[in-house]
Formats: structure tokens, C-alpha cells, sequence
């Protein structure tokens, strides 16, 4: 009996590897493609946003109240997201970004959300670059923008090193968290494994 779950278990290795990676890799680029939409899309309500409010003198009164109103007719009919507090945000995020050749597809809107938060353009754009080219998830880049990491950098003697030294510990984060993914799926796979073929065994106990 042991000796058939080692077997198992053992042979099993190759497939849940394979299994694994398929999976990973179809939800990175499902969730890419939903990413990639959601963020063009707040893009261009910001920038008709934008754009109406610079629309001459009654425009510009009217927009006082112009994402309260929104905001009441977008929620009643497509529910939540569209509250005057990420209205707001949409329209702040056209106006960091009026180009949208310059927005960075790799980031998901929560990482822009985030970004707002940088008053300086040349640190703004620091962080999206810097997230974009080292896989940055929303957590580093809160904790990275939280430590003034852009100022500090700025400010160092060996920049070089600093810069080195913040991303292999990025690195050595995203390794970690790979490793414990992995090890869970595994775990998770042995424990069906044993378990089916316990009921196997039970079943034909009786029959």
C-alpha cells in the first residue's frame, strides 16, 4: 500500500509540474488581458472626464457636482468601481498620464492607483518604469514608494549598489513566494492522491 502511494506520488511529480505551469500561465495572461482592458478603460473615462470639464464656463460649474453625478448613474447601473473616490482617481491617473503611448501595460490598475499617491512626475515615472521592467508586485511597490526608496536613491553616494542590493531582495521575495506556491500545489495533489487511493481501497474492500 505504501509502496503503490510512493509510486504514485513519484510519477506524479512530472505531470504536476507540467499542470503547474500550464495553469500559471493561463491565469497570468487571462488576468494580463483583464489588466490591460480595466486600465485603458479608466484611461479613457478619466480622459472624458477630463475633457468635459474643460468645456467653457457652464461646463466648468457644472463639474462641482459632475462626479457625484456620475458616480450615481455609473453605480446604479454597472455596480461598484465607478464611487466618486475612484472617479477621481481615473481622472487624476489622465492627468499624470495624458499619453497613452507612455502608460506601461505591464501594471495592473491597482499599481497606477498607487503611483497617484507620487507627487513628483520624475519619481512617478521612476516607479512605473522600475515596476514594470522588475515584475514589481503592488506590495514591493507600496513598500518601495512608503521608504521613499526614488529619494533615497537620489540622494545616495553609490547608487549602483543601492539599486542592486533593492532588487535582488526583490528577487529573493518573489523566489520565496514561488517556491511556497509550489509546495502547497504539490501538497495539495499527494494529499488527493492518498486520499483517492484510500477510497480505491475501501471500495473494493467492499465489492
Amino acid at each position: 500500500m505504501k509502496k503503490l502511494v510512493k509510486q504514485e506520488m513519484a510519477d506524479s511529480t512530472s505531470l504536476v509540474n507540467t499542470l503547474r505551469d500550464l495553469i500559471r500561465q493561463a491565469r497570468q495572461q487571462v488576468l494580463r488581458s483583464v489588466d490591460i482592458i480595466q486600465v485603458q478603460t479608466y484611461w479613457q473615462i478619466g480622459r472624458h472626464i477630463v475633457e468635459f470639464e474643460q468645456g467653457g464656463q457652464t461646463r466648468a460649474d457644472y463639474g462641482k457636482r459632475l462626479l457625484s453625478n456620475l458616480a450615481d448613474a455609473l453605480t446604479q447601473e454597472f455596480g461598484k468601481g465607478f464611487d466618486d473616490r475612484n472617479l477621481r482617481n481615473m481622472r487624476a491617473f489622465f492627468q499624470c498620464f495624458p499619453n497613452w503611448n507612455a502608460v506601461r501595460s505591464e501594471l495592473s490598475w491597482t499599481h497606477y492607483r498607487l503611483l497617484l499617491r507620487v507627487d513628483s512626475p520624475e519619481a512617478r515615472n521612476w516607479y512605473m518604469d522600475e515596476t514594470a521592467g522588475q515584475n514589481w508586485s503592488t506590495r514591493v511597490l507600496e513598500r518601495q514608494i512608503g521608504t521613499l526608496f526614488y529619494e533615497r536613491l537620489l540622494s545616495s553616494k553609490d547608487k549602483q549598489r543601492l539599486l542592486e542590493d533593492s532588487r535582488e531582495q526583490v528577487r529573493s521575495e518573489i523566489g520565496s513566494h514561488a517556491i511556497s506556491c509550489v509546495i502547497r500545489l504539490c501538497w495539495s495533489f499527494w494529499v488527493f492522491v492518498i486520499r483517492l487511493d484510500c477510497w480505491s481501497l475501501i471500495w473494493s474492500r467492499r465489492s
